[in-house]
């Protein structure tokens, strides 16, 4: 058997630039205005609201200790929902944009990097929202709700989102403790449906090939269900026709919602991707216009719509060194903070192909080196090291096993983390 041959090539890592990455004044902005608003104490939001937030501060509170980004981006919106009124001005700037792009639909987007535990902080707003809404005495609640749909982009993510249900065996609320004891039993009362978008395409009111044949006709608009007929197909039992409002909507993977611009010149992709986009915003319109997000204003509808996505970038400018992200992100922790927190590992790049000569060894395998991505300014590119705490700061090169996941039981509560 023969030996491999010596390496003499010197591995270089490679820089990756990120210290003149753009930076979101205004997330920027909202992020320290929430950073006061926490070290002051949570000032006023409701009474269940304090008792919830401090359960999630306490490193005693839930069964699995939260990370900071997932606290940031749940209290990021429950500031602007509780705390900051519609004169404030980042309130107001966040609204007008998504108002501007999205049809007067008002939309928070939060960011968070694959891995960094959307699922939670989704859990987190349903049992807030929850919570509240059944601890109210007015008939009708402008600020909460009790109804909840949760959109997802396909078949195996509505599987994953399944724990959000209150009654499925494995919810969030139990399996991480994201709610006091004495208040689980009235996060029951909430009704979550997980459902995928695409179960709001329109069907063919005919629905038969040979009938449409014989009638002589082409499938045309006409020919399908309503926007609202399909809506109520889908959610109807979720629809209160007498007391509406109270439905509040969460979009997981968001950036493929969106409203389609009219283009003058796109590619098979694109049109495919607008297409699908068009179904998803569509069941998200009619739902503004049935009147189950709350009556609507100038200022958008009452019941906001909760994004959260890893990249919230418009997908027709991908292709930019700088891709246009959507205007209303609420909080942003990217891919870039999920590896200077140690959530995430840092990318290695192969650099030896078969083009360029894989080396192979003499047991007839071969043998592929991979180069580090240095992170270099990663950190002061977004702030993060004066806004974190440095316990929750970890070096790039730390491995996921040592981050806050630690404290769990298991491979399987790991996962449940990072969902």
């Amino acid at each position: 058997m023969g030996t491999a041959p010596a390496d003499k090539k010197t591995v270089v890592p490679q820089l990756l630039e990120v210290g003149d990455r753009p930076v979101n004044t205004l997330v920027r902005a909202v992020r320290d205005s929430v950073g006061a608003w926490r070290r002051d104490g949570y000032q006023g939001v409701t009474a269940t609201t304090r008792v919830l937030l401090n359960h999630w501060a306490d490193p005693e509170g839930p069964r699995i200790p939260l990370f900071f980004a997932q606290r940031e981006a749940a209290e990021t919106i429950i500031w602007l929902r509780e705390v900051a009124t519609r004169q404030n001005r980042l309130r107001r700037q966040l609204e007008a944009a998504s108002r501007e792009h999205n049809d007067g639909i008002v939309r928070y987007c939060a960011k968070m990097a694959t891995g960094t535990g959307k699922t939670a902080v989704m859990g987190m707003i349903i049992a807030w929202q929850a919570l509240n809404a059944a601890r109210t005495t007015r008939r009708r609640n402008l600020m909460h709700c009790a109804r909840f749909v949760v959109f997802a982009p396909g078949h195996t993510v509505r599987q994953r989102l399944a724990v959000l249900e209150p009654s499925h065996p494995e919810n969030v609320y139990d399996e991480m403790g994201l709610v006091p004891a004495d208040l689980r039993a009235r996060v029951n009362r909430a009704r979550v449906r997980v459902v995928n978008y695409q179960a709001f395409v329109r069907r063919d009111l005919l629905d038969s090939a040979p009938a449409r044949k014989l009638l002589g006709k082409t499938t045309t608009a006409d020919d399908r269900e309503s926007w609202a007929a399909a809506v109520r197909r889908v959610i109807g039992d979720l629809l209160d026709t007498v007391t509406p409002g109270d439905v509040c909507v969460i979009n997981d993977e968001a950036h493929h919602c969106y409203l389609p611009p009219n283009r003058a010149k796109t590619s098979r992709e694109q049109k495919d991707e607008d297409e699908r986009a068009a179904v998803w915003f569509n069941a998200l319109r009619t739902l503004r216009d049935l009147g189950s997000l709350g009556r609507v204003s100038e200022l958008g509808q009452e019941s906001t719509v909760f994004d959260f996505s890893a990249t919230p970038l418009w997908i027709d400018t991908a292709s930019k060194a700088e891709p246009d992200q959507f205007q209303w992100i609420t909080s942003d922790f990217g891919l870039m903070e999920a590896i200077e927190s140690g959530l995430v590992k840092v990318p290695r790049v192969p650099i030896d192909t078969t083009a360029s000569g894989t080396r192979r060894r003499g047991d007839g395998c071969t043998r592929t080196r991979h180069r580090p991505i240095s992170l270099r300014g990663a950190t002061a590119a977004t702030g993060l090291s004066s806004v974190f705490p440095s316990n929750l700061m970890a070096p790039s090169t730390r491995s996921t096993t040592t981050t806050p996941a630690r404290s769990m039981s298991g491979r399987r509560a790991v996962s449940r983390l990072h969902r």
